[in-house]
């Protein structure tokens, strides 16, 4: 651990690593070492577990230039938790190669970082090398649309990304179209939690959803989307491939899904209590139109 701080001192100092943002100030020079290399000083972008190892890495907000794989080879064996939301970090070979190198990620937050369908390959490249680790991947906030959410899709199917759980997609340009693509990729996928606020869905996109659900073949759990406008009919669509499910379960063993988030959706009084119902759990939906 001494070494990896030292490293990133060092690179900070000399390449500008964090750009206009350097490591937090270490303490008074009354309570440490002037060599700090404790925990007390990275402790505001690091985790650590009960006998010191670094596993979490919290660089969410600080301007990267740029990640070499020398600056996180001593987490190799154990981040498990990587944030480089809303740092503008160019996900050039040498970044990808210090992410992939990270054999026990679990966690990877690249939101805000202007990620669009020209771009989605970079982080195609990391998801299929880290696919085996990973089981929470964010995007949220960038720039995918339907055809980057598809080769997203396409490198999480075929990725033998096992462990991949959850997906935040939230605040970008996913449309009625790329809902397609990941409805597609719900069944061959082990996916539970997906989060779509804000894509500009409309009714069509529902239908997407509801035809997935409805072949009963998604580990869907939770679907958040909440911000779009899937209207009266995307409701209905997925209040019948909820009842269907029931129906054919014969109501007793239950379904997959479990909470339906679509506040803010024009889906009105009369689809939120239907779709509650077919929920089964009046608390399971949004309750705002």
């Amino acid at each position: 651990y001494p070494s990896l701080a030292k490293r990133w001192e060092t690179s900070t100092a000399v390449d500008g690593i964090l750009g206009d943002f350097g490591p937090p100030p270490p303490p008074t020079a009354q309570t440490v070492p002037n060599d700090d290399t404790t925990t007390t000083h990275w402790s505001s972008m690091a985790a650590f577990d009960d006998n010191g190892v670094v596993t979490g890495l919290d660089l969410g907000g600080l301007r990267l230039r740029s990640l070499e794989p020398a600056l996180l080879s001593d987490l190799s064996s154990s981040l498990v938790t990587l944030n480089c939301g809303n740092t503008d970090l160019p996900l050039t070979d040498q970044a990808r190669a210090a992410i992939c190198q990270l054999s026990k990620l679990e966690v990877l937050c690249l939101g805000g970082n202007g990620i669009n369908d020209e771009t989605i390959g970079d982080v195609v490249d990391i998801v299929t090398k880290c696919g085996k680790s990973l089981s929470r991947l964010d995007l949220r906030y960038n720039d995918l649309g339907p055809k980057g959410i598809q080769t997203l899709c396409q490198a999480i199917v075929d990725g033998q990304c096992e462990q991949l759980m959850c997906l935040h997609l939230e605040g970008n340009k996913v449309g009625d179209d790329g809902c397609q693509h990941i409805a597609e990729a719900l069944a061959n996928s082990h996916i539970s939690e997906l989060y779509l606020g804000d894509n500009g869905i409309g009714p069509a996109g529902a239908a997407h959803f509801a035809n997935a659900l409805a072949t009963d073949t998604t580990k869907l759990e939770r679907l958040f989307l909440e911000g779009n406008q899937i209207k009266a009919e995307g409701a209905e669509a997925l209040a019948k491939a909820l009842e269907g499910l029931w129906a054919k379960s014969g109501g007793t063993t239950g379904i997959t899904l479990k909470h339906l988030y679509c506040d803010n959706n024009g889906v009105g009084k009369e689809g939120m209590k239907r779709l509650a119902l077919a929920l089964r759990s009046p608390t399971a939906v949004g309750d705002s139109m």
